[in-house]
């Protein structure tokens, strides 16, 4: 049996860490030798592992450079790495080319890097990936664009596109609004607060409708104050409340009259799936390549507030019949992202 062993940066809870905890936490579930490394003792405890964590305390960049080659050098042939983050993948590779790194080597793609990075960091990126990428075993990439965007810098590359898993986080009730919340129809958002999210179109495009409505952003980050500023300047105050982080917000995207993706960018959002399991209520933007085949969830274009504005009022308007088979549909579609699928189809494309 190959030991499996997931490496991320620090415990931040993206949504690629979702999807490497929940993948480990499911393989160990299920009987499978895993443990989790932290390359930082950042954040933490991150979305929590129940199986062996490695937890390096210090900086990322030195215990990526220094540490890891150390502990990957006990591996052998056998064992099975996956790691998530860019620099990471491209420092395994590396690894994995001079003969330090002896294991199977999953490298999955969390953002479209070639978009997102510009000038001398696109061009580093392109190298990394030309020069290291072809070391691994598999490349996943979340979408058939991210598969492109890999593949048409060699031909060396084995990568296949490999939707997202899902796992529903355990359902719970618990919620915490103001009051005066509760009589009105609730808007829910959900990420780090960080200005690829565009929360600031979001508060923009709920302005028009704030009298008949609340917004609620869970998650924290650092344009927190900047949206703060926005919420004043927009005579938002008392209608739009940032959140911060919430251990778990299915019990807010029940609760919702609507859902909201307000991205510019994404690799994938996972806080996506999550929102078409617990409603049928669901406004996103066409911020990854995939959305666009989601059933039941209404789309518009990114970076468009009258776009975003008019989807929401869309979601608003439906009936409690289409409500109803928008998440019949969803529903379906979630059934089909397991994480033993997940798995099934790495060991058959890498192993």
């Amino acid at each position: 049996m190959s030991d499996v062993f997931v490496i991320l940066p620090n415990g931040a809870k993206g949504g690629a860490e979702r999807v490497l905890t929940g993948l480990i936490q499911n393989l160990h579930d299920n009987g499978k030798n895993c443990t989790l490394i932290y390359l930082s003792d950042e954040q933490l405890p991150g979305f929590g592992f129940s199986g062996k964590v490695e937890v390096k305390k210090g900086s990322f960049l030195i215990n990526l450079i220094i540490f890891l080659p150390l502990r990957l050098a006990k591996l052998n042939k056998n064992a099975i790495v996956i790691s998530s983050q860019f620099y990471i993948n491209v420092w395994v590779g590396f690894l994995k080319n001079i003969g330090i790194c002896r294991a199977k080597t999953i490298a999955r793609e969390s953002t479209r890097i070639f978009i997102r990075f510009r000038g001398w960091r696109k061009w580093m990126a392109e190298l990394g990936v030309r020069m290291f990428y072809k070391q691994h075993n598999l490349i996943v990439a979340q979408t058939n664009a991210m598969a492109r965007d890999i593949s048409s810098l060699s031909n060396e590359l084995h990568v296949i596109h490999l939707p997202n898993p899902f796992e529903p986080l355990k359902h719970t009730n618990q919620i915490d609004l103001p009051k005066s919340w509760y009589d009105f129809p609730l808007i829910v958002a959900a990420g780090r607060l960080i200005p690829i999210k565009r929360f600031d179109l979001l508060i923009k495009a709920f302005s028009p409708i704030s009298e008949r409505a609340k917004l609620l952003i869970l998650g924290e980050g650092p344009e927190r104050t900047k949206l703060e500023d926005l919420i004043l300047s927009e005579n938002l105050k008392g209608k739009v409340l940032l959140k911060g982080e919430v251990k778990n917000p299915i019990a807010y995207f029940d609760r919702a009259a609507c859902c909201v993706v307000s991205s510019e960018l994404e690799g994938f959002p996972n806080v996506l799936l999550e929102m078409m399991y617990s409603n049928g209520a669901i406004v996103s933007t066409l911020c990854a390549d995939g959305i666009a085949k989601l059933p039941g969830v209404v789309k518009c274009k990114p970076n468009n507030v009258s776009a975003l504005e008019m989807a929401i009022n869309t979601v608003l308007s439906l009936s409690n019949n289409e409500l109803k088979k928008n998440r019949d549909e969803m529903l379906k579609h979630l059934g089909s992202r397991t994480f033993q699928k997940y798995w099934e189809n790495i060991l058959i494309n890498a192993i």
